[in-house]
Order: C-alpha cells, then structure tokens, then sequence
C-alpha cells in the first residue's frame, strides 16, 4: 500500500510541477488527467481485489491530496506576485 500512495504521489507532483507559476490558466492536460485517474480508479478495473468502501477511502485520499497540492500552488503563486 506505500508503494501505490507514492506513486500516486509521483502522478501527482508530475502533473502539478510542470507547469509555470508565472502563466497558470486551465488546462485541459491536467484535469483531463486527474479525470481519468478518478475514472478508472472507481471502475471494476482499478484495484478489483478491493472493497467499495475501500476503494471509496483511497478516492478520498486522493481527493485531498489534489486539493492540499492546488491550495499549496496556489499560495506560492500568490507569494511570488507579492513579491513583484
């Protein structure tokens, strides 16, 4: 289970790490990205050994983890134009 929480920590500073502070707008690589992520973690075929509940918790997880992420470049974003 620690090895799946930090690859899942590696996808996600993958996604949230290459792309410049200096121009954030949407795009759609990302969230596209996370989307599927969701997506195939809820169907059949992401972890079929586990449980609902189980697979609920994990999403969570997740989902917190993105959100910390966001919040987190969200706030260096902010520092870096204060600084300006």
């Amino acid at each position: 289970m620690i090895n799946f929480i930090l690859a899942e920590m590696r996808f996600l500073h993958a996604i949230f790490e290459n792309y410049p502070l200096n121009n954030i707008q949407f795009r759609l690589s990302p969230v596209y990205a996370l989307y599927m992520t969701l997506r195939h973690r809820l169907s059949p075929y992401g972890k079929p050994n586990f449980p609902l509940v189980q697979k609920q918790e994990n999403i969570l997880s997740l989902l917190y983890r993105i959100e910390d992420m966001i919040s987190k470049k969200i706030e260096v974003c902010l520092s870096k134009k204060k600084k300006k």
